[in-house]
């Protein structure tokens, strides 16, 4: 990326790479194993240290998944942004310079550059 933009064969390879992310996460968001599902609280069937394991499983797994569903809308607004005005699409709304292309192929979904994310301290 250079300060005009994103190239269109970029801009391809970015659009691929959110259709990508959004198809896997989609997959991981459907909790297909189970662990969010409620933990059966049966003394008869798992011991006390069983049962906490597996409301503290149960937790980390809820928290994955909405760590997942919010990246998934970060992707979507991206694909929309992209799709909306690609010209636009890979520069930070903060400071209006280019968000560097090697930070996008990391973060496709990435809406400010580096130094502005640092300043508003996420």
């Amino acid at each position: 990326m250079d300060d005009e933009g994103l190239s269109p064969a970029q801009q391809e390879v970015l659009r691929n790479d959110l259709l990508r992310l959004q198809g896997e996460l989609k997959r991981l968001v459907r909790d297909e194993t189970g662990l969010t599902d409620t933990v059966v609280l049966d003394q008869t069937a798992v011991g006390r240290v069983s049962r906490i394991d597996a409301i503290q499983q149960q937790a980390t797994a809820q928290a994955i998944q909405r760590r997942h569903g919010q990246r998934l809308e970060r992707i979507a607004a991206a694909l929309e942004r992209l799709e909306r005005d690609p010209d636009d699409y890979g520069w930070c709304p903060d400071c209006g310079e280019p968000i560097g292309w090697r930070r996008l192929l990391a973060f496709p979904d990435a809406v400010l550059c580096v130094l502005c994310q640092g300043k508003r301290g996420l």
